[in-house]
């Protein structure tokens, strides 16, 4: 998940998709791995349409993971705040995607991504803003969603699909 994170990162979600499909196919038979990755050359990566960067970044992501400083087994068990701690010491892994990382692979219910331009964005239209709120506007309309943020950051995110298809239907 987080090699795809990765992967995904400033690109639309079809090239990722394709990307990341070429990526496992350099590893098969094995499983996308740390130790995987790390028999992968960056030569073969950016052939695959990896970025040079993202290369670099899968590469510290498998070396860290292999080496033991980033301890991927028992992740669950510890909270939101120690994971993103754990997960931003790797190269190109920010706050923004250790926390999709809690949504999206963990599941957590309560997680406010405050960084989410998509959400934020949302969030304007819903309290029809003027403007996209700063963190901290953000953060005080959002504190009713408690303990349930991940759960209201999806409808948030689907209300804005909505909007590009032309909005609910009525009567």
């Amino acid at each position: 998940m987080l090699a795809r994170s990765i992967v995904a990162q400033q690109i639309s979600v079809a090239a990722a998709k394709t990307i990341n499909a070429r990526v496992v196919e350099l590893v098969a038979p094995q499983r996308l791995s740390a130790e995987a990755l790390l028999a992968v050359s960056p030569a073969r990566l950016r052939a695959a349409g990896v970025s040079q960067q993202k290369a670099a970044y899968l590469a510290d992501l498998a070396a860290r993971v292999a080496g033991g400083e980033v301890r991927l087994t028992g992740l669950a068990r510890r909270d939101d705040e120690t994971i993103i701690a754990d997960l931003t010491k790797i190269k190109g892994i920010g706050r923004w995607t250790a926390q999709m990382f809690l949504i999206f692979a963990l599941g957590r219910p309560d997680v406010l991504a405050e960084d989410d331009l998509g959400l934020r964005g949302a969030v304007q239209r819903i309290h029809a803003l003027p403007a996209m709120p700063s963190k901290a506007e953000f953060r005080g309309l959002a504190a009713p969603w408690s303990p349930f943020s991940t759960v209201a950051s999806w409808y948030c995110w689907r209300s804005a699909d909505l909007k590009l298809i032309g909005g609910p239907r009525r009567g």
